[in-house]
């Protein structure tokens, strides 16, 4: 439908590109490039993600930021696992499933998702619904945006490795104790 104030034949997709920016603006503000397009893949993901596409399954990527007062990141981690699960497959976890699980994360985790939807709209949707989850960047993706391993291995040879900055140390110190009521709310179910 046109857009009020439109010109007439302009329709749905200058509406559209809007609702979009403005979605996109809400949804994925946190980060300038979503991390989960900077994925290093190992063998047996890129193995999964070959085999879904290859059904005829679309990929979608996912980076899911967490807020940052939230307390039990691991709990929200696994809702927003459910979320997207009611749509698909996860197939990719960065950091792993158990590192997220034992909440070896900052506030920020990405995934793959094999689904059988064509707009990534409603997975994002769902997974925003869970509360205490600031921002997801989502968008369709495909194999050949991720290099193959040896690819990345040769240009991580000539970069020095990154180290934790004070701040980081800090905030991971303070993490600690919580991992044990973590432990403990890992055997709840939430409704």
């Amino acid at each position: 439908r046109p857009k009020t104030g439109a010109p007439p034949g302009h329709s749905a997709p200058a509406a559209s590109e809007g609702a979009e920016a403005a979605s996109e603006e809400e949804a994925g503000g946190a980060n300038d490039a979503a991390q989960f397009k900077k994925l290093t893949l190992d063998d047996d993901s890129r193995s999964k993600l070959r085999e879904a596409s290859d059904s005829g399954l679309n990929l979608f990527g996912f980076t899911v930021h967490i807020q940052q007062d939230c307390l039990l990141k691991a709990a929200r981690a696994f809702l927003a696992f459910k979320a997207m699960e009611d749509f698909g497959e996860i197939l990719v976890y960065s950091p792993n499933s158990q590192d997220i699980e034992d909440e070896k994360f900052d506030l920020t985790f990405n995934t793959i998702i094999s689904s059988d939807n064509d707009d990534v709209a409603p997975i994002r949707d769902a997974v925003l619904a869970v509360s205490e989850i600031e921002a997801v960047e989502a968008e369709k993706v495909t194999l050949d945006m991720y290099p193959e391993e040896s690819e990345v291995s040769e240009s991580a040879e000539a970069a020095p490795a990154p180290t934790e900055d004070p701040q980081s140390q800090a905030a991971r110190r303070r993490r600690q104790p919580r991992r044990q009521l973590t432990s403990l709310l890992r055997h709840v179910q939430y409704v």
